[in-house]
């Protein structure tokens, strides 16, 4: 044990005694970088999302709401030729409706899309029927004319009046029905304004109706209580001014003269080829 202690001590003293050895710190680790990364791909910039244009269509017409003394809408008819009817302010609101009724010579009763109207003759005024014989002609002329037939109205400026009632010019076939009254003599050719835009036409009308001594024009020369004051319509079912005829279609040149002036004849119009020669006379073949 002694010897063990001895030699332990020894050698301690001999590492003592020893020179110092330089330590030599171990190098850092080699830098391994990150693995290289793969970029990101290039960034491609969408382009501007344009939304396609929103289409607006145009939206079906209709008319506004109005009184119920107004039609809702309007039908879209045919015109023919007009007689004496280039004064009708054709770019203004039109409806197309069938005459239910007669009030009288100048007032009528028009069912439009199911609807009745009181339509009122804009520009003339006819004797009422109380007022005697010549209100109850001009009241059945207006029936021959427009009864149970298909008219087309025509606004002036005003809608209605203070009745309520449509102010129209009227229109059945190609006879202008205001103005075919004042040419008989069943109306007189009036001014209501601010509705005057056929107020010149209707009073050149009324003299031509004046000076044959038409109608109402014809008490100025003959007793007025008198039947023979009055011309004799003819019958709507021989002159209908919207269709043609030939003079076998009349029994007497009186009757074809009576038509053809009625439908505006006259020496420079031929109503319905009535005047081979263009002297006013129709028919005068017949006796």
């Amino acid at each position: 044990m002694r010897r063990i202690m001895l030699a332990l001590s020894i050698m301690l003293m001999l590492a003592a005694c020893a020179p110092a050895q330089p330590v030599v710190p171990s190098p850092y680790p080699t830098y391994t970088p990150y693995p290289t990364s793969t970029p990101y791909p290039t960034y491609t910039v969408k382009p501007t999302y344009t939304p396609s244009p929103t289409i607006t269509r145009t939206p079906t017409s209709t008319s506004a709401p109005t009184s119920t003394s107004v039609p809702t809408s309007t039908p879209t008819a045919t015109l023919q030729t007009i007689i004496n009817g280039d004064c009708i302010p054709m770019e203004n609101e039109k409806e197309v409706g069938i005459v239910k009724s007669i009030t009288d010579g100048d007032t009528i009763i028009v069912e439009i899309n199911g609807v009745s109207y009181k339509v009122r003759y804009i520009g003339i005024d006819c004797p009422e029927p109380s007022e005697g014989e010549l209100g109850i002609s001009a009241s059945n002329a207006n029936r021959d004319l427009v009864l149970g037939k298909e008219v087309i109205l025509f606004k002036d400026v005003s809608n209605v009046d203070r009745y309520d009632r449509l102010l129209r010019y009227v229109v059945v076939g190609n006879i202008f029905v205001n103005d075919y009254l004042v040419s008989v003599g069943m109306a007189k050719a009036v001014s209501y304004p601010p509705d005057t835009t056929c107020h010149n036409t209707f009073e050149e009308t009324q003299y031509y109706a004046e000076t044959n001594y038409y109608g109402m024009w014809s008490s100025m020369f003959i007793d007025p209580g008198s039947r023979s004051s009055f011309p004799t319509l003819v019958s709507p079912s021989l002159c209908n001014c919207s269709i043609d005829y030939d003079c076998s279609d009349f029994s007497s040149h009186a009757e074809a003269q009576a038509c053809f002036e009625s439908c505006g004849g006259s020496p420079s119009y031929n109503w319905s080829r009535l005047d081979s020669d263009h002297d006013g006379s129709a028919c005068e073949s017949l006796p």
